[in-house]
């Protein structure tokens, strides 16, 4: 910013004495010319009045002595009635100039000079110019120097400020008045969005804190009887309940991996790990789920190792299954790749009135797609990794993640 008012006020300058400078030369000329035909005129009148008397008595001037008394560079010419004209001096090439004297007998005596001369003094005037105009584009630079300072730093304080906000930073001090009303009201607006901010993620906070507080204490509930289920003698009470007992360990996990997300906007604990077991777990967890719907699920893997956090993983790989299950039909169909997951099913597909807010969070809470599929596309891009709807006819949705040498793979 600085640099743009410095090169715009010096151009301005510059233009502006470019503009004043040609009216300036011109009327410099003008003048020139004038006062050299002021001088010639006065010259012709001393010289007719030095030889009025002769014409008077019916003479001749002598030629020698009028070529003595002008300037050698000044042509003169004498006319006198009943007599030949008189030329003296050197002929006049190109502009001239000229001073006219007459008498009362009628004879006229013109001196004339080239404007060459007049030319050659404005030369100088020009020089004298041109200093002057280099010494205001100097001055212009150093007022400008000075005042583009004194302009930008509220402005590159006002950035920084906000640059602090959007990082999260709400302790920055707004900049003081700087005296310019527009940029006052910015910041006045900025100090205001910020305090509201703040106080949002507080709220935010504090209920973030609080519903994890509750959740962790029903889980511990939760797990608590789940553990004395596992005593039991039955062994198939006892083998459920393990499986519970690990499902419940994998949400608090869970749960952890979800607060640092909403703390910090993106996961810190990627590990190496079997995307294929990964995604068998989840899919042998929804299978009774689906069966109960009369529905199925078909798995078709691969060995696959990816660079993730295996939370976020099955947070996304459960998302897409609950998402065929409540609105797709016929056999959800899982294909492990190389470094991703393809979920597909055999239902109606998505329809074309949903497509463009399919992964918008929802203003309404009932609306037909919720936050499933917002929040599973956002834990895949907070891992490093990516959501999208391939093909909707059969609600292809594939989940690229980091291969196990930390690059993406393009699916689909």
């Amino acid at each position: 910013m600085r640099r743009r008012l410095l090169v715009s006020t010096v151009g301005v300058t510059v233009a502006v004495l470019l503009l004043l400078a040609f009216p300036i030369l011109i009327v410099l000329r003008d003048a020139g010319q004038r006062e050299e035909e002021r001088r010639l005129e006065q010259e012709a009148e001393q010289i007719i009045a030095a030889i009025e008397p002769t014409i008077e008595d019916g003479g001749t001037p002598d030629p020698e002595l009028l070529e003595a008394i002008i300037p050698s560079d000044v042509h003169l010419e004498l006319e006198v009635p009943g007599q030949p004209t008189i030329t003296i001096g050197p002929t006049i090439s190109g502009g001239s100039v000229s001073g006219v004297a007459t008498t009362s007998d009628g004879a006229v005596l013109t001196l004339s000079s080239a404007t060459r001369g007049i030319d050659e003094r404005l030369g100088g005037d020009i020089v004298s110019l041109g200093a002057l105009v280099l010494v205001g584009v100097a001055a212009s630079a150093a007022l400008s120097l000075v005042q583009s300072r004194r302009l930008a730093r509220p402005f590159e304080q006002l950035a920084t400020t906000a640059a602090r906000f959007g990082n999260g930073d709400f302790s920055a001090s707004i900049p003081t008045e700087s005296g310019m009303e527009e940029l006052d009201k910015i910041g006045r607006a900025l100090a205001a969005s910020a305090t509201r901010l703040e106080q949002m993620f507080a709220a935010e906070r504090s209920f973030t804190g609080d519903a994890t507080h509750q959740l962790r204490t029903g889980l511990t509930g939760i797990s608590l009887r789940l553990e004395m289920l596992a005593m039991s003698t039955d062994p198939d009470v006892r083998s459920e309940a393990h499986a519970a007992l690990v499902q419940t360990e994998q949400l608090n996990e869970t749960i952890d991996e979800l607060l640092e997300l909403a703390r910090k906007g993106r996961a810190e604990h990627r590990e190496r790990f079997d995307l294929e077991a990964l995604v068998r777990a989840h899919v042998q967890d929804w299978q009774a789920s689906y069966s109960s719907r009369g529905r199925s699920i078909a798995l078709k893997s691969t060995p696959a190792h990816v660079v993730a956090t295996p939370g976020f993983a099955g947070q996304v790989v459960d998302l897409l299954l609950s998402n065929s299950l409540e609105h797709g039909g016929g056999v959800t169909t899982v294909r492990i790749l190389a470094s991703g997951v393809e979920v597909a099913d055999d239902g109606q597909g998505i329809g074309a009135d949903v497509l463009e807010s399919l992964f918008d969070q929802p203003s309404d809470p009932g609306a037909a797609h919720g936050r499933g599929l917002p929040l599973a596309r956002r834990l895949a891009e907070a891992d490093g990794g990516s959501l999208d709807l391939i093909d909707a006819s059969t609600a292809l949705f594939v989940y690229s993640l980091l291969g196990s040498d930390g690059t993406a793979t393009i699916l689909g």
